[in-house]
């Protein structure tokens, strides 16, 4: 088994080649008679929506970017417009974190969508946004709605939601 293992880790030129491989490692000794094969390959489909629900600690935000930019990928977006969501996405979380809640926390919910023409992203937090704490910060909304192709933003006494829009014609 441990043959047919590092003959799983090689990258045959086809399936024949393959299954003739681990044949081969399994029957070095043996007859070739009564002995069956079978390999079965799993095609990640990524899911129609990603949907990431996580704790309001900016420690989480490297989570939410390689969950993200892995769903990304797997939907086939182009490098720089995958890099753009996440940016954007991670500059809005960022401010989710910052403003929406107390120290104590909450928790930030991303969804992102692809659909006809382009890519769909929501952020939301069930917070009550502060002012900054300092002078020297504001630019995460600043930087959304310049990479992204519209950034909306609903704030109520439920939370803020920020819907955002990429453009994917001529972004794949």
């Amino acid at each position: 088994m441990a043959r047919s293992a590092r003959r799983l880790g090689t990258k045959p030129a086809t399936v024949s080649e393959l299954v003739s491989g681990i044949l081969e490692e399994l029957l070095v000794d043996h007859r070739l008679d009564d002995v069956a094969a079978l390999l079965v390959r799993r095609d990640r489909v990524p899911p129609a929506v990603f949907r990431l629900s996580l704790p309001a600690l900016p420690r989480e935000l490297q989570t939410m970017r390689s969950a993200l930019r892995r769903w990304l990928e797997d939907i086939g977006l182009a490098e720089q417009a995958r890099e753009d969501v996440v940016t954007a996405c991670g500059e809005i979380c960022a401010n989710a974190m910052a403003h929406a809640y107390a120290p104590a926390g909450g928790t930030v919910v991303l969804e992102a969508s692809k659909q006809a023409g382009g890519l769909r992203v929501v952020v939301r937090d069930a917070g009550r946004w502060r002012p900054p704490q300092d002078g020297d910060r504001g630019r995460g909304i600043a930087i959304a709605r310049a990479i992204m192709n519209c950034v909306e933003i609903d704030p109520g006494p439920a939370g803020t939601t920020v819907t955002m829009w990429k453009d994917l014609d001529d972004a794949r």
